[in-house]
């Protein structure tokens, strides 16, 4: 914010901040009711916060990277934001051929800026700041409604639906199109960077989550350079990395060489986890990497049944990654 100083009286300019950090929704295995709330499809890709600078756009990750360069085409801006200082909370998504995001597409990066391959857009869901008006403090309805308003319908710019009041229609969508789930929101929210809040609440149709992958197995065989299975991890509450299983299947021969030129430079002589398995081909890693994984159940003691890799997550702090609950 400046405060400039005239002869009579004092002006307040609110700055278009660098960078907000994303509003976080709380893991829910049922969703509200109500005519307080609406709900939206939890979209399967990257949240990503888009700040504007007189028309010019970053791209930044929940955990303060930039990833403009990685979606080239988004920088083509709708008309409306030509000029424009504004930011937006929204997600990254990869679309399949049937129009379903689909996380595993865009980690794998199987577009180029302009070269075939599954198209990009950037679904914006909330406006943050616009044409110097901090909007963080005011209802989500409002906010909404302002950025509905806006026209950004074009190019790779989307603005995504939502149902008022009927949790069911939205599951029921979220069903019938295999999307990830649904993120139910208060209508009077405000605005809260950072945080995860109960105001706005998530629930997925299948078991997903990020985990930090601490050690790989190596493969067999013709792969024996290369991870076979990786060593996954996730935080307890007291912030100790615990294990939580291994995981070998949803990748492919380039997704096992691009993992292990990660992982090379992340080995240690000794496990992260604090209850490491006994395995006596493991290697150790770094807990840095975030990888995104589907599974059936957790096990009594703790373990991932019938995981399945989805993608690299470059959007997570590891230090974040804890198991979910629901």
């Amino acid at each position: 914010m400046r405060v400039g100083i005239g002869p009579a009286v004092a002006t307040v300019v609110m700055r278009r901040p660098a960078f907000v950090a994303p509003m976080l929704a709380t893991p829910t295995p049922t969703l509200p009711v109500g005519p307080d709330w609406w709900f939206e499809a939890k979209w399967d890709g990257i949240r990503a916060v888009a700040v504007l600078r007189a028309g010019r756009l970053t791209l930044w990750t929940r955990n303060r990277v930039p990833v403009t360069d990685r979606f080239p085409e988004l920088a083509v801006l709708p008309e409306p934001l030509t000029g424009r200082d504004a930011v937006f909370d929204g997600e990254v998504v990869a679309l399949d051929e049937a129009g379903r995001p689909d996380f595993g597409l865009l980690a794998r990066g199987d577009r180029g800026g302009s070269g075939p391959g599954a198209p990009r857009r950037y679904f914006a869901f909330d406006l943050l700041f616009w044409a110097g008006d901090d909007l963080m403090g005011t209802p989500l309805a409002d906010r909404r409604t302002l950025l509905r308003s806006l026209g950004l319908e074009a190019g790779g710019w989307r603005v995504p639906a939502h149902v008022e009041a009927d949790p069911a229609a939205m599951r029921a969508f979220v069903e019938r199109h295999a999307l990830e789930g649904v993120v139910a929101k208060r209508r009077d929210s405000v605005y809260e960077p950072g945080r995860r809040s109960g105001a706005w609440r998530k629930w997925k149709r299948t078991r997903r989550q990020e985990f930090v992958v601490g050690g790989w197995v190596p493969g067999r065989g013709g792969r024996a350079g290369e991870p076979g299975s990786l060593l996954l991890g996730a935080h307890d509450p007291t912030g100790v990395l615990r294990y939580c299983g291994r995981v070998g299947t949803g990748f492919g021969t380039a997704e096992r060489r691009r993992l292990q030129a990660a992982l090379v430079g992340l080995a240690r002589p000794t496990p992260p986890f604090v209850d490491p398995p006994h395995l006596r081909e493991a290697r150790w890693a770094d807990p840095r990497l975030v990888v995104e994984v589907r599974f059936s159940a957790w096990t009594a003691d703790g373990r991932l049944r019938h995981p399945v890799y989805v993608g690299r997550r470059l959007d997570k702090d590891p230090a974040e990654v804890m198991r979910e609950l629901s």
